[in-house]
């Protein structure tokens, strides 16, 4: 059949009819050797490279396994970003629409009441990330039920062990069963990544597993999938070997271009204009032919939509400084090819599968290494052709070198009609003059100020509960005295108290003035 290559692999008939539904018919390497090692009850890293197929690697095992005991929740997949959260969720759910499996997506953005009156209904797949879903674990909430919990996935493994994610994700760990399985899957092969999977193996606190079978297996070292050489069966060995690095597709086209910073918006403007002028949209030749332009910070990205659109470009934002239905919203007009400039921070870098986008653009180089790698990634997916250009001005050669060095290749030089560009400098500074202006009126730097003082307080609000709630289950306190000093509050709660009254103040003292 079709599927018989999948068949070897040991899953159920109805999985195989679904991939065949899919025309899903040669698994990858990833897949081919990862789902064995998960129906094997073994924790297993996964490193490979960008759209090879790292979510089936993942799902099919566990939806193979989960209609043998199909008590919610099962599986938890925990992502860096919401987009990869929402992507993945709808990718699960398109795989088991044959089944009456539950699916529930818990990220920031959205009611958090709502969320935890699903989480009730015991899904039987959870995706989440990491700040909302440790948000649930620490309200005590008798919403979540995770004594069933059977696996316990790390997309993007790499960004959430070493990024600013340690607290939320060790809240998350601590309320799951200690005798799950641990499946960390990324791009990159980290050092992170391979301590944290070896921590895993030998089990939390010490703790046992459940006799028998399933705990001989637990006992196994984790199975190590490193793509960049030949898979290794244990943590010590692939350490042993210095396989920590990253792998791109041999079908991505790599380059770089040069010039000095006060020119580099007209040299991307010339890139994209020229890419778009030599690749027309069409039905039946070039049904698709979208860009990718990565920046770094929220603000550049904003601003560089808006001097699009002063230049007759049309584009899509997608950065975290936006609502989540205006970043789904971004999102949706990209894919249905209603534009096809999609401008994002690395907020977009992680995982987002968008199969066809022929060309990438980092209008920065990336001061991590590494997300140079996934912002790669999002062309030359499944084995499909692309290209990748770094735009580098004289300050960031440094950095340049440091990627090179990641990837272990030098990359081509991409030279550009310097004539061509020279033509509409002057055109695109007063564009992004206008943009700047335009983001002024905006008040972006101001919103985005508003919003983090809001986020300090909802969190420092969050730790007084927590300490009430420490304090409450230690028992009744001893009778204060009234020379007792007042407890001190977390750090930062005063400061943020301060600053919210002191804008209620001067609302009122506003509202005063108009009347």
């Amino acid at each position: 059949s079709s599927t018989s290559e999948f068949s070897s692999l040991g899953l159920k008939p109805w999985l195989l009819s679904q991939l065949s539904a899919l025309s899903i018919t040669k698994p990858t390497p990833v897949q081919r050797d990862c789902i064995p090692a998960v129906l094997a009850g073994r924790d297993v890293i996964g490193c490979a490279e960008t759209g090879s197929g790292k979510t089936l690697a993942f799902a099919l095992p566990i939806m193979h396994q989960l209609l043998d005991d199909p008590v919610g929740p099962y599986a938890l997949v925990v992502t860096p970003t919401r987009e990869l959260a929402f992507q993945i969720t709808d990718q699960l759910r398109v795989l088991c629409q044959a089944l009456n499996f539950r699916l529930l997506t818990v990220t920031g953005g959205r009611d958090v009441v709502e969320q935890g009156r699903m989480l009730a209904a015991r899904p039987h797949f959870i995706v989440g990330t990491p700040g909302r879903l440790a948000d649930h674990v620490r309200s005590n909430s008798s919403d979540l039920h995770f004594s069933s919990l059977r696996y316990l996935i790390l997309d993007e493994a790499d960004r959430l062990l070493e990024d600013n994610f340690g607290r939320d994700l060790a809240a998350i760990v601590e309320a799951v069963p200690a005798d799950r399985q641990t499946l960390l899957f990324s791009a990159t092969y980290t050092e992170a990544v391979s301590a944290a999977l070896a921590t895993a193996a030998a089990g939390e606190d010490g703790e046992t597993t459940d006799e028998g079978e399933a705990k001989s297996k637990r006992r196994q070292p984790p199975f190590v999938f490193n793509s960049s050489a030949a898979e290794v069966d244990d943590i010590s060995a692939a350490s042993a070997v210095g396989q920590f690095g990253a792998r791109l597709p041999e079908s991505l086209n790599q380059y770089y271009c040069l010039m000095p910073a006060q020119v580099k918006d007209a040299f991307l403007i010339h890139i994209v204009s020229d890419f778009l002028a030599k690749n027309p949209t069409s039905l039946i030749v070039n049904p698709t032919s979208l860009i990718v332009v990565f920046t770094n910070k929220c603000k550049w990205c904003h601003l560089l939509g808006l001097m699009f659109k002063a230049l007759g470009l049309d584009s899509a934002l997608l950065h975290s400084a936006l609502t989540q239905r205006q970043r789904l919203d971004s999102l949706a007009r990209f894919k249905s090819n209603q534009v096809r400039v999609l401008i994002s921070t690395d907020v977009g870098s992680r995982g987002l599968d968008i199969p066809l986008v022929d060309l990438v653009i980092s209008h920065n180089v990336p001061t991590r290494p590494k997300d140079y790698v996934h912002r790669c990634g999002r062309t030359a997916r499944a084995g499909r052709p692309g290209t990748a250009i770094l735009l580098a001005n004289q300050f960031e050669l440094a950095l340049l070198k440091d990627v090179e060095r990641l990837i272990d290749r030098r990359l081509e030089e991409m030279k550009v009609d310097e004539a061509q560009v020279a033509k509409i400098v002057t055109d695109v500074v007063v564009a992004r003059r206008e943009a700047e202006i335009r983001l002024d009126e905006l008040r972006f730097d101001e919103k985005r100020e508003e919003r983090r003082e809001k986020q300090q307080f909802v969190e420092c609000q969050r730790q007084l509960m927590m300490q009430e709630d420490g304090a409450s289950a230690a028992g009744p306190s001893r009778p204060s005295s009234k020379h007792q000093k007042p407890k001190k509050r977390p750090k930062g709660v005063s400061k943020a108290l301060a600053k919210k009254k002191s804008l209620k103040v001067a609302n009122v003292r506003q509202k005063g003035n108009s009347n």
